[in-house]
């Protein structure tokens, strides 16, 4: 028991302890991840205190809050790093983080020394994303103590109990935190520390080995013997709630656990499992709260202005996204891909605008982009549209995502109609196939309106008449080719030969069909209202539901490749 009441003494140190000091943060990462490059030498980095944590970008730059660190992806380059920590020191910020390699020399030093501000690298291969979202983890006002759901706190209690690398892992190998000392780990626990998920080479290693099944279905600690020459042993033991299996807790040994240790270390899954739920329950608490207020917002309504401003986002340009995933093999695998749209877009946003607000309404997830106020709205949709884009190339490699770029609002009560513009574009993604689109309205107008139009003509029942619906009736009737032969002049511009080379005839035949499609519907296509009428008619014919699509699919596709 004394070995257990120490456990839970060193937990309380670890949850108390300069929680939010910037050494604490460098000893929770690690030097796998995040290593000191400079610091000043008038402040002691266990007095440097971290409250915040962003993305510094040069078009948007000061305005952070005192305490924060600066993730400077964007910067390269010593002299850059030395303007950046003067502008930095001016604002009070802790520290700024570049992309490991750096050179350190006199110019920087002076920088660091006059600003108060500390530079770290940030290893080559780490993500920027998985590097917030850990210090986050660690700084974030709300339950940043062992007691609410540390799980670096825990991670580290661990690892002072067992006097080894301590890492903790979801269930799908996603890394939830680790301990400080992984120096004394393999490459294959640096390689999932620095992209924050278990390499997919040692995870179907290990799944070939039966490892996995044997540590769902086991009570006790397992030893695992390496899974590669370079690889060190392992004890590992699930994180179960009840029958439910959370993660996985993994120590690096050098031999296996005496039973003692065993059952210490199935004692210690327990409390691991509490602050777990814990920090889960407190994270879905918070973002069902946002997306709560955020829905409001995108509602509209006499709540919406209260629940802007409880978002942060009043005095804020603000930008509609609109993001869905493609559908799934069916209903329960498109449900998930709809989840996986929303937490992969919530964690992004709180990366790169830490107060934006998702939500999920449908089979849509919208988010709310703010911007500064004074920024012209070109340049907030254009930010706007390369933020959608760094999202989708992220998440392309895992899941087909289409992306809407809305309006831009300028207050609350203008975000509804930001929201219904998204949608429109977003109408005119999905009915592409494929997906990994993005677009606003500008780039898909045209066929936003031939959408809408066609909603009027066939909501209202009505049928469309004139030169294109005889020449229908006569190719069902008679077995001709006169709609795709209008349909291939009109999307040649009049061009013949190119109109003619579309449906695979010599130019002679071709205008041979354009006189006796004339004879028989009556269009002149000398008239530019006639053409634009025909033309316009086929488009809706396109847009016809079922069953008349079918038919029109049938005659066009030989010319139209379908």
């Amino acid at each position: 028991m004394g070995l257990f009441t120490c456990f839970y003494a060193v937990l309380v140190t670890e949850a108390t302890r300069n929680a939010a000091s910037l050494d604490r943060i460098i000893n929770a990462l690690g030097g796998s991840l995040l290593s000191v490059a400079a610091a000043p030498q008038a402040r002691q980095s266990d007095s440097q205190v971290v409250r915040a944590v962003t993305i510094h970008d040069p078009h948007d730059p000061g305005g952070w809050p005192a305490d924060t660190m600066l993730l400077a992806v964007a910067i390269s380059g010593t002299a850059a790093v030395a303007r950046l920590l003067r502008e930095a020191g001016a604002h009070q910020a802790t520290a700024v983080v570049v992309k490991a390699p750096l050179e350190v020399d006199e110019q920087l030093r002076e920088a660091v020394t006059s600003s108060g501000v500390a530079v770290l690298e940030l290893a080559r291969d780490a993500s920027w994303i998985h590097l917030a979202d850990a210090v986050r983890a660690l700084v974030s006002d709300e339950g940043s103590g062992a007691v609410s759901g540390d799980l670096f706190s825990v991670a580290n209690a661990v690892s002072a109990l067992f006097d080894a690398p301590v890492a903790l892992e979801d269930r799908s190998f996603r890394v939830l935190a680790w301990s400080a000392r992984q120096d004394e780990a393999d490459t294959a626990r640096v390689e999932a520390i620095l992209g924050r998920q278990a390499p997919s080479w040692i995870v179907e290693a290990l799944q070939a080995r039966g490892v996995f099944q044997q540590l769902d279905t086991s009570e006790e600690p397992i030893f695992i013997e390496p899974a590669s020459a370079d690889a060190l042993p392992r004890m590992a033991m699930a994180v179960r709630a009840g029958a439910k299996v959370l993660g996985y807790l993994w120590v690096v040994v050098k031999r296996p656990f005496s039973a003692e240790q065993r059952r210490h270390l199935s004692d210690v899954t327990k409390v691991v499992a509490v602050h777990l739920l814990r920090q889960r329950a407190h994270q879905d608490a918070h973002l069902t709260l946002r997306a709560e207020e955020a829905s409001s917002v995108l509602s509209g309504g006499s709540g919406s202005a209260d629940a802007a401003a409880r978002l942060g986002i009043t005095d804020h340009k603000v930008c509609v996204l609109a993001a869905q995933a493609t559908a799934g093999r069916d209903e329960q695998d498109s449900e998930l891909r709809r989840r996986a749209v929303f937490d992969a877009l919530t964690l992004h946003l709180g990366v790169v605008r830490p107060q934006a607000a998702t939500s999920q309404v449908g089979e849509v997830v919208y988010a709310l982009a703010p911007w500064r106020a004074a920024m012209p709205v070109t340049q907030a949709r254009t930010e706007s549209v390369r933020m959608a884009k760094d999202f989708v190339r992220r998440l392309q490699s895992r899941l087909d995502t289409n992306v809407a770029v809305g309006g831009v609002a300028d207050s609350a009560d203008q975000i509804p109609a930001a929201r219904e513009e998204a949608d429109r574009v977003l109408r005119v993604l999905r009915g592409r196939p494929g997906g990994g689109q993005i677009a606003t309205l500008a780039d898909v107008q045209l066929q936003s309106l031939l959408l809408e139009l066609a909603d009027v003509v066939h909501g209202q029942g009505r049928q469309l008449t004139g030169p294109v619906a005889e020449l229908q009736r006569h190719d069902h009737e008679q077995h001709t080719d006169f709609v795709p032969t209008l349909q291939a002049y009109l999307d040649a511009c009049g061009d013949v030969s190119k109109a003619a080379a579309r449906v695979h005839v010599h130019p002679n035949t071709f205008r041979h069909r354009l006189r006796r499609l004339q004879t028989i519907s009556g269009l002149d296509l000398r008239d530019p209202d006639a053409l634009l009428q025909a033309h316009l008619h086929l488009r809706l014919a396109e847009l016809t539901p079922e069953p008349h699509r079918t038919y029109l699919r049938h005659y066009w596709g030989r010319s139209r490749g379908w």
